[in-house]
């Protein structure tokens, strides 16, 4: 009995060491439901924020593009077209390395105004507004993240700050120049 009630004890233990061992690339719990990560607050509503408003802006560029953009809104979208995708790309690379779970799970996708409805406009202003006040807070938070306490992070975005402010300033943002 000793030795049979050993064996059961080995195997449930055995079981349990097994089932709790995860795969380096696999989502936690802690890390899916209480965002458990390796950076600080800033750094996680950076990876967070900057991919929702980049993803979000990708899909409105090619929305407003398909309707016929012109001037000064193609020349936003076109950029943004250029140069986010690749921001993405590395953003979610960097952020899978701190254990930043991106895309969000619960991220709401931009959806194009179904026609007919007059209660979804999206014209050419309400689309000027938004991608102006996304391209304000992808700089900001760009700004921000430039002096963040994570070395790979920090490098992250000293380099991408220049593209960032860029966008800012083609939707038609102002950046005043103050010295300390």
């Amino acid at each position: 009995m000793k030795k049979r009630s050993f064996v059961l004890v080995a195997i449930l233990g055995l079981g349990l060491g097994v089932s709790s061992c995860n795969n380096p690339g696999d989502v936690t719990k802690q890390q899916l439901y209480n965002n458990a990560t390796l950076v600080d607050n800033e750094a996680f509503n950076f990876f967070k924020g900057v991919h929702e408003k980049g993803t979000n802006a990708i899909e409105m560029a090619n929305y407003s593009n398909s309707q016929g953009a012109t001037g000064e809104i193609k020349a936003y979208n076109d950029k943004v077209l250029e140069v986010m995708p690749a921001i993405l790309t590395e953003m979610e690379t960097l952020a899978a390395d701190f254990q930043v779970v991106l895309p969000d799970p619960g991220l709401i996708r931009f959806e194009a105004p179904v026609e007919g409805d007059s209660t979804q406009v999206f014209g050419q202003d309400t689309y000027k507004r938004v991608y102006t006040e996304d391209a304000a807070f992808i700089y900001d938070q760009f700004k921000r993240l430039s002096r963040n306490t994570v070395k790979e992070v920090r490098a992250f975005g000293q380099e991408k700050l220049p593209i960032a402010e860029e966008l800012y300033k083609l939707s038609g943002g102002t950046i005043d120049q103050v010295g300390h």
